[in-house]
């Protein structure tokens, strides 16, 4: 019993162990939980306070951006919403309705205002027209900092993908690039402005270029920026970190990024801008600058760049779009210098001159560049030894030795020119120049000193020494003195103060013509001829400023007005003497007079040998005189057969028939018909019937077409002009005006070395019509039409073989 007993209890005994371990496990199981729940109750809490105090940074950045539109535009309707946030910075998206057009002054500081823009850029008939519609715009805030970062948009669009966000404004775009942390948050790696993207073809480096002067450049190992630069036209060297600027987002230009592009075999980028001057920059990222070779400023120059030989060509000359301009580069007589820079080595060289405004720079080969010289003649130079990364150690021995030779200062001007394989330096200190020779044992001859004016001429024949005294030098090819003289001997009156004005080499370049002045007025200008070593003076007879002079050295005239003061500016003295506007040549003497007034100045400007005259003042003092026609009919047969190319190219130009899906042979036909040029090749191929218009035999007209366009299957000319069968004629009578709407201006042309091609350059301009019925001209592209000279019976016509268009403008 006792045991039974005993069983019993230790049956309960163990029930009671058993019902105590089951509460004991659900007490710690409640005990777990319990805690459990609180810890996830700290982190719950912890994210309510987290996204509390976002929300309060949000409603804050929103509250700032709308008050701080309020004061900008005066306005009140002024949305705000949250685009995105990434950990404490905040994108905005705005609205505003209405926008008033009004200006927002650009501050400089110390109360100074250096410009000035609008709030919006939106066409307004007048300051209080109001915008229809609304305009959005993105702000920035980030720790109380408030930048707007794009503006004047039809609506807020961006995109997202795993590691960045663009959004599109109205002119550029926006990126910010994301990266994550150790914690996997999102975190923001850069952000910049662009509107172009250039890659490294190792894609180790991205660049971003902003058409609002700005480049970003960004190492993709890293993920970082390392260059950030706002791009200021007008100091040499970008320097200045671009920086988020409500300014800068507004400045109301733009740069017109036309060309990008990496240079071969380096970390070297570069970009042009603007879309006729070719203003380069390049992007060194080794360096960490952005610059302009040869750092020019405004618009409108000539040059290139060769990417994959590393090298700019670049100059002061321009492309001048208006007659005032291309006038007044003329009449400054000054020359305009073009450079090759190195990019590899940083170097310099000066590689052509000209006085004309446009030398039609052309790469020939990989070797060679030509370009046409002030004489008119088209001149081959050989950079071979100026480009490639190993090209400046021979010159930089020459510099070495030409410091410690002859001492000379830092601060002189030292050019090293290469002359008929002879390498000559011309030391400039400031006052006057001298030439210096290299010898064959690396040594230094000093060839002349204390001379104003060193030149060498373009092809290769003489070097001319010229100083104020007018003691005149010219060496030969080989650096011998070939002729010495006193241009003053032959010129009676030289007690004066007379000063250089500027020396040019003529056709050839056996004529050297040096221009003299006396304060503003020309005084001479000496010929000097250097195959009968004779000078003569060629302004006897001229009184004129020296300003208010055109000369044209292979066109072989002067044109001058006798005005007293600047003819494109403005003189306020009064003036009572007759006005004269003159053209005198130089092979004649002949003088003539092309117009006259009184107290009056005529203003004259000249294109493709015309000149063009006109006085504001009086509307009947206006015309055009052909200069070709007086004086100049020693045309050589070279010159003629560049003036029949010149015509030529006009009339193939100008025969493009509005509407025509094709081009139609007949149309060149009448262009020639019609033309009364003298240079045209094919004057009076083509009668006149008062009646009918030119007629058009078919068997001279197929004979044209073959001469011009070469053998090829034409369109039945029967079947294209109108026919008379009482008369048995063919004939054709056009709207040759309204409806060609091509024209070739400032046509040039050249012959190849061989004389086997000839080449017109021009530009394209697109002629439309406005309502009133005027002309109204658009420059298209600058083209070129290649022609293949050939001869027929002693007859030399021109065969067009292709045209390309070397630079497009619009």
């Amino acid at each position: 019993m006792n045991n039974i007993n005993d069983k019993h209890f230790r049956i309960r005994r163990v029930i009671k162990n058993k019902c105590f371990l089951k509460l004991s496990m659900i007490s710690l199981l409640l005990i777990f939980l319990l805690c459990s729940c609180n810890k996830d109750d700290s982190n719950l809490y912890d994210e309510i306070d987290a996204l509390s105090q976002s929300d309060n940074i949000s409603e804050e950045a929103l509250s700032k951006v709308r008050d701080e539109v309020k004061v900008l535009t005066g306005l009140d309707d002024v949305e705000a919403s949250e685009l995105f946030s990434i950990e404490n910075t905040y994108y905005i998206k705005v609205k505003i309705h209405d926008l008033m057009l009004h200006n927002d002054y650009i501050q400089a500081g110390d109360g100074e205002y250096t410009a000035v823009t609008n709030y919006t850029d939106r066409s307004l008939n007048n300051i209080e027209e109001k915008i229809n519609g609304d305009v959005y715009e993105v702000w920035r805030y980030e720790n109380g900092d408030l930048k707007r970062i794009l503006y004047n948009m039809e609506d807020v669009v961006y995109s997202q993908d795993d590691d960045k966000i663009i959004i599109d404004g109205a002119y550029n775009s926006y990126i910010i690039k994301l990266e994550s942390d150790n914690e996997g948050k999102e975190k923001i790696s850069y952000e910049c402005y662009y509107t172009d993207i250039l890659n490294s073809d190792n894609g180790d480096f991205t660049c971003y270029i902003n058409n609002f002067f700005s480049i970003c450049v960004v190492d993709n190992k890293e993920n970082k920026i390392i260059l950030n630069k706002y791009i200021d036209l007008e100091h040499e060297f970008s320097k200045e970190d671009f920086k988020l600027d409500n300014n800068k987002v507004l400045f109301p230009s733009i740069m017109w990024v036309m060309e990008t592009g990496w240079i071969k075999n380096s970390n070297m980028a570069y970009f042009t801008c603007y879309d006729l001057s070719n203003v380069i920059f390049v992007i060194d990222i080794d360096k960490k600058i952005l610059s302009q070779p040869n750092f020019t400023t405004g618009a409108g120059y000539e040059g290139f760049i060769d990417k994959e030989n590393g090298y700019v060509i670049t100059g002061d000359t321009y492309y001048a779009l208006d007659v005032y301009s291309y006038m007044m580069d003329h009449l400054e007589k000054q020359y305009h210098y073009y450079y090759l820079i190195n990019l590899y080595t940083s170097e310099k060289f000066e590689i052509a001159k000209s006085i004309r405004t446009k030398i039609e720079l052309r790469k020939e080969d990989e070797k060679t560049i030509s370009y046409t010289a002030s004489s008119g003649e088209r001149v081959k130079v050989d950079i071979s030894d100026m480009i490639g990364k190993d090209s400046a150690y021979t010159r930089e021995g020459y510099k070495d030795t030409l410091v410690s030779e002859l001492s000379i200062d830092e601060a002189d001007n030292t050019k090293l020119i290469k002359f008929n394989d002879i390498v000559y330096a011309v030391v400039d200190d400031g006052e006057s120049k001298k030439l210096v020779q290299y010898t064959q044992n690396n040594k230094v001859n000093i060839v002349a000193d204390k001379f104003d004016d060193i030149n060498f001429s373009e092809l290769g024949k003489y070097i001319s020494l010229y100083n104020k005294s007018g003691n005149l030098i010219v060496l030969d090819s080989s650096g011998n003195k070939y002729f010495e003289d006193n241009v003053f001997d032959y010129f009676s009156n030289n007690d004066y103060n007379i000063e250089l004005g500027v020396t040019v080499w003529g056709e050839n370049n056996d004529k050297l013509y040096i221009l003299t002045k006396e304060d503003d007025r020309l005084r001479n200008i000496f010929e000097v001829n250097l195959v009968y070593k004779s000078i003569r003076d060629l302004a006897c007879d001229i009184d004129c400023r020296y300003e208010n002079i055109y000369i044209d050295i292979p066109g072989g005239f002067t044109a001058y007005s006798t005005f007293p003061g600047p003819i494109f500016y403005t003189y306020d003295k009064e003036v009572n003497d007759d006005v004269c506007l003159y053209v005198k040549y130089f092979n004649t003497g002949e003088k003539v007079e092309i117009a006259r007034t009184k107290g009056e100045s005529i203003h004259f400007y000249i294109f493709d040998n015309e000149l063009n005259y006109y006085c504001i003042e009086n509307d009947d003092i206006q015309g055009v005189y052909e200069l070709t026609a007086g004086g100049m009919a020693n045309t050589s047969q070279e010159q003629q057969l560049l003036l029949n190319g010149i015509s030529l190219t006009r009339d193939i130009i100008s025969s493009v028939y509005r509407g025509e899906e094709k081009y139609t042979y007949e149309v060149l036909l009448f262009s020639l018909a019609g033309n009364d040029d003298e240079y045209n090749l094919y004057k009076g191929y083509f009668p006149f019937d008062e009646n009918k218009g030119f007629i058009f035999p078919l068997d001279k007209s197929n004979e044209v077409l073959t001469q011009v366009f070469g053998e090829k299957e034409y369109p039945p000319l029967e079947d294209v002009f109108d026919y008379d069968e009482e008369s048995d004629i063919y004939y054709k009578n056009l709207d040759f005006g309204w409806n060609t709407p091509y024209r070739a201006e400032n046509v040039t042309a050249n012959v190849s070395d061989d004389k086997s091609k000839l080449y017109t350059e021009f530009d394209l301009i697109n002629l439309w019509y406005d309502v009133e019925g005027d002309p109204v001209p658009t420059s298209i592209a600058k083209c070129e039409i290649t022609y293949s000279i050939n001869k027929i019976n002693d007859k030399t016509y021109l065969q067009y073989e292709n045209m390309e268009i070397s630079k497009l403008v619009d």
